[in-house]
C-alpha cells in the first residue's frame, strides 16, 4: 500500500506521553464535548476499487488507505511538521548513534475483531514488506545501500527496528510502518505469496475484513460506491 502521508522532518526525541492518543485542542475548531462519533462514512470514485488487501492494491485511493489504516508508529505533529509523536507507540525512542528505534505500543489497540494489536502484527508485517518475492511498495524502503534493516521483538507490545546507517529519513520512513494482523496473515504468508495475494479480494464480504483504522468496510457495490461505520 502506497504512503499516504508525506512526513518531511526529523526528531530524535524520547517520546510521547504515556496516555491515549489525542490530538491537540489546537487542531481543531470544535470542543470535544461537542464531538459526535458513529454514523457512516461513504465514499465514490469512477472506477471500481481494487481490493481490500493492503498488498494487493495499487488503486489511488485504495480502500486499505482509506479505511484500514488511520496511523502508524508515530505521526507528525499538526502544528509542526518538522516533530514527531507516539500514534501506535505510547512511548518511542532513538538511540545516541541514531539508527536504532525502540517502541512501546500502546496497551488499548485492537484490531476491528477484538484482538489486540501487538509486536508480532508489526514484525510480520516489516517481514513482509522486505520480502522480493510480495513486490509490496515498502521494498525500497527496508535496505540502504544493499545494506538491510533488522528488527526485534522485545516484549508483547515491544519491538526495535534497526537501520543500517543513522540518515534524516529514517523517522519519516518509520511513520509510514503499518501493522497487520498476524494471526490472519501468519498462516497465509506461511503458505507462500500466492495465498497472501489471492485474499480479501474484491469479492470477499467486507464484513469479514479486519483493520486498525477508525472505519471498517461495511457494504461495497461495484461501481466505486464504498461504505465505511466506526468498528
Amino acid at each position: 500500500m502506497k504512503k499516504t502521508l508525506l512526513m518531511v522532518a526529523l526528531i530524535l526525541s524520547s517520546a510521547a506521553l504515556a496516555k491515549p492518543y489525542q490530538y491537540s485542542a489546537e487542531n481543531t475548531v470544535s470542543k470535544s464535548s461537542d464531538v459526535k462519533t458513529g454514523g457512516t462514512l461513504r465514499f465514490t470514485q469512477n472506477k471500481d476499487f481494487d481490493s481490500y488487501n493492503p498488498f494487493v492494491s495499487a488503486g489511488r485511493p485504495s480502500i486499505p488507505e482509506l479505511v484500514g489504516y488511520s496511523g502508524g508508529l508515530i505521526a507528525g505533529k499538526i502544528e509542526d511538521l518538522s516533530e514527531y509523536e507516539g500514534f501506535m507507540a505510547e512511548t518511542f525512542s532513538v538511540s545516541a548513534n541514531k539508527r536504532i528505534y525502540t517502541f512501546n505500543l500502546r496497551p488499548e489497540l485492537k484490531w476491528s475483531d477484538g484482538k489486540a494489536i501487538v509486536a508480532d502484527d508489526f514484525i510480520l508485517a516489516l517481514r513482509m514488506f522486505a520480502d522480493p518475492k510480495m513486490d509490496d511498495n515498502f521494498l525500497s524502503y527496508m535496505s540502504d545501500n544493499g545494506k538491510p534493516l533488522t528488527w526485534k521483538k522485545l516484549g508483547e507490545r515491544s519491538f526495535s527496528i534497526t537501520f543500517p546507517r543513522a540518515t534524516v529519513q529514517n523517522t519519516e520512513t518509520v511513520s509510514y510502518f503499518y501493522p497487520v494482523p498476524s494471526t490472519i496473515f501468519g498462516p497465509l504468508y506461511a503458505q507462500g505469496v500466492d495465498a497472501v495475494k489471492k485474499f480479501w479480494d474484491i469479492n470477499t464480504d467486507p464484513t469479514q475484513i479486519v483493520v486498525a483504522g477508525a472505519f471498517k468496510p461495511s457494504r461495497y457495490v461495484k461501481g466505486g460506491h464504498l461504505s465505511a461505520g466506526h468498528p
